[in-house]
């Protein structure tokens, strides 16, 4: 049975909620190279190709910067948990990727940022058009 990533991210989303609590502590953030790492898992995680859009657009990282600007907590979580994958190579194949995903040093922080650029995808107009939902959503 072939499993798309996109539908293996979908799948991580329940367990992710339960990871996010317990990101690594590790890293020195503050340092200016979280972005470019940040982008490369991004696009890692959740590519353009068949199986789902770009999730690297400026609208997410928007609200990424709202998050870092008003949530000191988030910010150091994210900032030490992306500098804490920079010990790892990019991984090349699935079964690399596999193994870091695996690895109790990176785990929790891999599906607490998998399950964020969801959340941030799915709540901007990008997630709406995948979705297949025109216009803004309007409470009910």
């Amino acid at each position: 049975m072939k499993i798309s990533r996109r539908e293996l991210l979908r799948l991580t989303v329940s367990l992710a909620a339960l990871q996010l609590a317990s990101w690594p502590a590790q890293g020195t953030p503050g340092k200016p190279e979280w972005r470019d790492l940040c982008k490369a898992w991004m696009e890692l995680l959740m590519p353009n190709d068949e199986d789902g859009p770009d999730i690297n657009d400026p609208l997410i990282w928007e609200n990424l910067d709202k998050l870092m600007l008003n949530e000191p907590e988030f910010e150091s979580g994210l900032e030490s948990g992306i500098l804490n994958l920079a010990e790892v190579e990019l991984p090349t194949s699935d079964s690399e990727l596999e193994s870091i995903v695996n690895d109790p040093n990176h785990s929790a922080f891999i599906y607490g940022f998998m399950n964020l650029l969801i959340e941030q995808f799915y709540s901007c107009e990008l997630g709406w058009k995948d979705l297949g939902i025109e216009g803004p959503l309007k409470p009910i």
